[in-house]
């Protein structure tokens, strides 16, 4: 859409002369139509609904859920919290923050639905005409590449400060209105996102015992690996937000219980290569697996 009335505004002060005079009478040329189209409209609204939510809305929902779970587990968990916003405030990317509670906490992805379409409303009600992808681009574009009076090239000039304090105050309007939601509906439900609901207490180190046990904290660790085929069936561990990616040796090896012996939401398979859905807390997963399989490795250079 950005683009489409980007091109058509083009056309008019380019091109509609004619048009312009028949439309305005005694008129200046297309500048005269050109201001009208201008004052008509509010180009780009529904890109900057998406800006609010990015911008505001989600740092919002992650301080309101950062601060609703325990002093205790605050410090363990809000690493996940902090990045996750700083990721939408930087890039204008929702998933890390969305993917906290999405597919956990169906109540709080409904007041995000209801809250995000009236972001897009305020967008259209509000003159808001800034267009870019997160914090990053609006500092580059307005500030650095075409300047804080440019719609989206040097064919168009508008003055967009007013604009840019509108979207700085309903950014932080929505902000303050996700904070208190997301707050108040995790300390009231207590939804299963990290550090409430289910949780999942890893150790930093497994002792021998616990290697050959599976025992303590670090018994989902064991259990994933020997699912996996044990250590030496798995080539490669990766993760994405919410999960794990393995690549194995053999399949044949792989024991697909997953869901029912570690907890896993999904797992999609293909070849040799499986994604196994544990939600957010996958990352802390990815990291003991790591280490595991670097012990295990050690281990058997010390044997030779």
């Amino acid at each position: 859409m950005l683009y489409t009335w980007i091109t058509a505004l083009n056309l008019v002060k380019n091109n509609w002369t004619e048009y312009a005079n028949n439309i305005v009478p005694n008129s200046t040329g297309v500048n005269d139509v050109y201001q009208i189209v201008m004052n008509a409209f509010e180009p780009v609204r529904f890109k900057v609904g998406q800006m609010v939510t990015s911008t505001g809305s989600l740092i919002g929902a992650g301080i309101g859920m950062m601060y609703a779970i325990s002093k205790t587990n605050r410090v363990k968990y809000k690493s996940i919290y902090i990045s996750g916003g700083l990721a939408c405030l930087l890039t204008g990317v929702t998933e890390p923050i969305e993917f906290i509670f999405m597919y956990t906490a169906p109540l709080l992805y409904l007041a995000h639905a209801v809250m995000t379409g009236m972001a897009f409303r305020m967008a259209d009600l509000v003159p808001m005409r800034i267009h870019a992808f997160g914090a990053i681009e609006i500092i580059m574009k307005y500030f650095l590449v075409l300047g804080p009076t440019t719609l989206i090239t040097d064919n168009i000039k508008t003055n967009l400060w007013l604009d840019g304090c509108w979207f700085i105050l309903v950014s932080a309007l929505f902000l303050a209105i996700y904070f208190g939601i997301f707050y108040g509906l995790t300390k009231r439900l207590k939804p299963n996102i990290p550090g409430v609901g289910e949780e999942v207490n890893i150790v930093f180190s497994l002792t021998p015992n616990q290697k050959e046990t599976g025992g303590g904290n670090d018994k989902i660790i064991h259990k994933i690996v020997s699912l996996l085929g044990t250590a030496e069936n798995i080539e490669e561990v990766d993760c994405c937000m919410t999960r794990l990616r393995v690549v194995v040796k053999d399949d044949k090896k792989v024991v697909d219980k997953f869901k029912e012996e570690t907890g896993a939401i999904g797992v999609i398979k293909q070849g040799k290569y499986y994604q196994i859905v544990y939600g957010p807390k996958v990352s802390i997963y990815k990291e003991k697996i790591d280490e595991y399989l670097s012990d295990q490795i050690a281990e058997g250079e010390e044997k030779y």
